[in-house]
């Protein structure tokens, strides 16, 4: 699973990056909240993460991402600043796919996620 803070420089730009670096810091806590049964959660950029998961279901993961829904509405009432979160998923079918092709399917994903975001 790959995860993507939306507008993080508009934040940055309009709070400082003080307001910047904490968001970053809630999104881990709010990641690790939810995925921290699923598997092991990392921070692997500016603004992005990766949870990285074995052996699990879609209907897992799309409660996780309810959950998530739910943590990022809850910190969205009572923050000033709204948080808002890309994601994209993929699983790996067969030891044939490469770690790097997968990551790039979820990538894809959390791209047409983002875009669709953009767009309402």
């Amino acid at each position: 699973m790959v995860f993507d803070i939306n507008n993080l420089k508009i934040i940055n730009d309009k709070n400082g990056h003080a307001v910047g670096d904490y968001t970053i810091s809630k999104v881990a806590e709010i990641l690790q909240r939810c995925f921290v049964s699923l598997g092991n959660c990392y921070r692997i950029g500016g603004d992005e993460f990766v949870v990285i998961c074995k052996n699990r279901q879609k209907a897992e993961i799309t409660s996780a991402l309810e959950q998530l829904k739910k943590y990022i509405d809850s910190y969205n009432q009572s923050h000033k600043t709204e948080l808002s979160l890309a994601h994209g998923y993929a699983f790996r079918n067969s030891l044939e796919t490469s770690v790097e092709k997968l990551f790039e399917q979820a990538d894809r994903a959390m791209y047409a996620c983002k875009k669709q975001k953009i767009e309402h």
